[in-house]
C-alpha cells in the first residue's frame, strides 16, 4: 500500500544546476573525523554494501547534518564499528544559489507557502533520487524514505541537472 505524500513541492520557473559528486566515504571515517563531508547543501545517499538504503537532503551543510547525527550515536556509546559496511556519496551545490520560484504545501493545506529556491530544488531532486535509487520503505522495512513529495511544475519548467565527476550507478539527467 502506496503512503500518502507528505507533502507537494511546486516550481513555477525553472533552475539548472550542478551537483558535485565525491567519492564515497565509509560512514566510520566521517564518524571518527578522518574524512569530511562537503559543508555545502546538498543531497547524501547512504548505502549498505551497494546497496542504496536512504536519500536525504541538507539545506545548510551536510558535513553539518551528519555531525549532528553522529553526535547522538557517540551520546549512546556506539563506535565506528556500528557504521561497518555502510558509505556515503554526497552530492553538493556548491555556492551557487539555483535560480528557482518554489512553493510548498503541507498535507492537508490547500494553499503553497513560497521556499527558498535552494530548499525547493534538493526537495524536488530529493525525490528523483529516491526514485533511481528505489529507496522508499516497503513495510515492514525500518530502512529506507518514508512517504514520497509530491512535486508539480508549471508546464514550462524544465529542470536541468548536470553531475560533475558523475558515475555510472547516478540517476538521469532529465528530472522535469
Amino acid at each position: 500500500m502506496e503512503e500518502e505524500p507528505q507533502e507537494e513541492i511546486h516550481l513555477s520557473k525553472g533552475c539548472a544546476t550542478v551537483l558535485q559528486r565525491a567519492a564515497p566515504l565509509p560512514a566510520g571515517d566521517v564518524y571518527d573525523g578522518k574524512k569530511s563531508l562537503p559543508r555545502e547543501p546538498g543531497l547524501y545517499v547512504i548505502h549498505s554494501g551497494t546497496r542504496a538504503i536512504y536519500v536525504g537532503i541538507a539545506e545548510k551543510s551536510i558535513h553539518g547534518r551528519f555531525q549532528d547525527r553522529y553526535k547522538a550515536l557517540r551520546d549512546f556509546g556506539l563506535g565506528p564499528a556500528a557504521l561497518a559496511g555502510i558509505t556515503v556519496t554526497s552530492y553538493s551545490l556548491g555556492t551557487r544559489v539555483p535560480l528557482c520560484v518554489a512553493g510548498r504545501k503541507k498535507k492537508g493545506r490547500k494553499s503553497l507557502t513560497n521556499i527558498n529556491s535552494t530548499e525547493g530544488l534538493l526537495r524536488v531532486l530529493e525525490q528523483h533520487f529516491i526514485k533511481h535509487f528505489k529507496t522508499q520503505r516497503v513495510p515492514p522495512s525500518k530502512f529506507g524514505n518514508a512517504a514520497p513529495e509530491r512535486y508539480t511544475a508549471d508546464p514550462s519548467v524544465t529542470v536541468s541537472l548536470r553531475i560533475a565527476s558523475r558515475d555510472a550507478a547516478d540517476p538521469p539527467v532529465q528530472v522535469i
